[in-house]
Order: C-alpha cells, then sequence, then structure tokens
C-alpha cells in the first residue's frame, strides 16, 4: 500500500525496517524506558555510532545489533547523499522519542505548536519517506528533493501520516494515559476537556493539510521531462503512504486494546436525565 510500485526486494527491506521501527517504538512507548530518559540517553549513544556504520559486538542489545544488520542492507544499495539523508531522519526520530520520554518523566502535556513540531521527529515517518527513493527504485536528486515545493509535501505526508494515527489510536492512547497526540494535545490547550470538540478540531485540522497537499502537487515546477517523470513517481508515493497508512490503521488491530472505548464524558455538557425505574 505505501510502496505500491517496489520491487519484492525493495518491500522486503522496508519491512524489515517497519519491523525494527515497531520494536523499538513499543520497548521506548510501552516499558519502563519510556518514561527514563537518561536510560533512553544512553540506549542513543550506542545507536547512533550504530547508524553511522560503527561495529557491534556481544555486549550491545538487540535493538543495536539488528540497527547494525538493516543499516548496512540498505545502504549497499543507496547513494552516499542518500545515506546521510537517512541516517540524519533516523536521528531526529531518535530526538523526538528523547523529547517525549521527557514529558513523561515530568508529567507534561505540551503545547499545540510543540507538539505538531516535535511530532514529526517522533512518528519516524520522515524514514518512511527516505526510503521511497530506495525502495522504489526511483532517481532523485537532491535539487529535486531540497526544492521548496517537494520538500513541503514531505512535511504534510508526515502530518497527514501522524495526525491520521492519532485519530485513529485515540481511545487507546486514553486509556494508556498518552499525551502525545493531537486530539489530546487539543484538548488540554484549546478545548478544556471538551473531547468531541477536539476531535473535531483535529479532523479540521488534517482535512487543511491535504488540501494544502493536492493543491501543491497541482503546481509542482519542472525539472525536465525524465526527472519530472520520477518526481511524478515520488509524489504518488506520498499519496499511497498518506492513504495506505489509512487503511491500516482502520484494519489492523495495533490501535485496539481492552478498555479502549468511547471518549471520556465532555465535563461541561448536561449530565443524562435519570430513567424511570
Amino acid at each position: 500500500r505505501a510502496y505500491p510500485t517496489a520491487p519484492v526486494e525493495g518491500l522486503v527491506l522496508v519491512s524489515r525496517w517497519n519491523l525494527w521501527l515497531f520494536a523499538h517504538d513499543d520497548a521506548c512507548d510501552a516499558a519502563a524506558i519510556g518514561r527514563d530518559p537518561a536510560a533512553m540517553s544512553r540506549l542513543y549513544a550506542r545507536l547512533v555510532p550504530v547508524l553511522r556504520g560503527g561495529p557491534v559486538d556481544a555486549a550491545d542489545p538487540p535493538l543495536a545489533v539488528a540497527l547494525h544488520d538493516l543499516v548496512a542492507g540498505i545502504f549497499a544499495v543507496a547513494r552516499p547523499a542518500w545515506q546521510a539523508r537517512f541516517a540524519a531522519a533516523v536521528e531526529t526520530y531518535f530526538e523526538g522519542c528523547l523529547w517525549e520520554a521527557r514529558n513523561r518523566a515530568a508529567r507534561r502535556t505540551p503545547g499545540l505548536q510543540e507538539y505538531m513540531h516535535m511530532r514529526r521527529a517522533a512518528g519516524a515517518v520522515q524514514t518512511a519517506i527516505e526510503l521511497i527513493e530506495v525502495c522504489e527504485e526511483l532517481v532523485l536528486d537532491d535539487e529535486m528533493l531540497d526544492h521548496p515545493d517537494v520538500s513541503a509535501l514531505a512535511v504534510i505526508c508526515n502530518d497527514v501520516v501522524c495526525w491520521t494515527n492519532d485519530l485513529a489510536s485515540l481511545p487507546k492512547e486514553i486509556a494508556e494515559g498518552n499525551v502525545h497526540n493531537l486530539v489530546v494535545v487539543l484538548q488540554h490547550e484549546r478545548c478544556r476537556g471538551n473531547w468531541a470538540h477536539a476531535v473535531t478540531l483535529a479532523q479540521q485540522q488534517l482535512d487543511a493539510r491535504v488540501r494544502e497537499f493536492l493543491a501543491l502537487a497541482d503546481n509542482l515546477p519542472c525539472f525536465g521531462a525524465p526527472r519530472d517523470a520520477e518526481l511524478a513517481r515520488y509524489v504518488e508515493n506520498l499519496r499511497a503512504w498518506m492513504r495506505g497508512n489509512l487503511d491500516w490503521a482502520m484494519e489492523s488491530g495495533r490501535y485496539r486494546m481492552a478498555g479502549a472505548g468511547e471518549l471520556p464524558a465532555d465535563p461541561g455538557a448536561p449530565a443524562a436525565a435519570p430513567q424511570p425505574g
């Protein structure tokens, strides 16, 4: 769904990366380390050198050993400039996860603008966007990818994927007490506990981002016939990621859990009238 025309080799590569991300996300979110910024910093102090091509040994945690194997396989089929982009995207993801851990430790709900900026990092979506070039075997270059309109499309795609996940996972995250969710942040900052209003605002914000993407995608600059064809494929993959993520979120069991159901009641809503017994 997310890489619709990738060959099998590309799908295997990105599937391995996604498995690593989910293992890391679960370990650093639900487990104790997710509330211990110092422990997480120590983990990343080991993972970053591995990401940059450093060796591993028997004393390293499984996450580091697996990352070493993954990076070797991914970088073997990627241009040097892309390798630097991917490594930077992964390091940014680590920074986002550490930011979340600090918020959990302080029992802090971030503000809306801060959240929207850091959600792009903590969601790891930029790593998936970078992998489009390698998995789909596209011929892109830094001039195209760094053009303001093209890079803006990637940022919008990141927002759409993350905010879609926020809406899909909301009952689960409320049940877990997770504040890193667009709806949770909106109700905390703007809606004074009115969850229905917060959901509406999040949906409107998401819809506006999708409209921005559509308008921008229809007015991209020209780089010449061969390069424009590759850029068109890249944009279609961004579209596929947004739609594929929505379908997966609706069909996957990842966001369903015992005890996660209806939204909390609006504290300002009138109480239901008692029924005659």
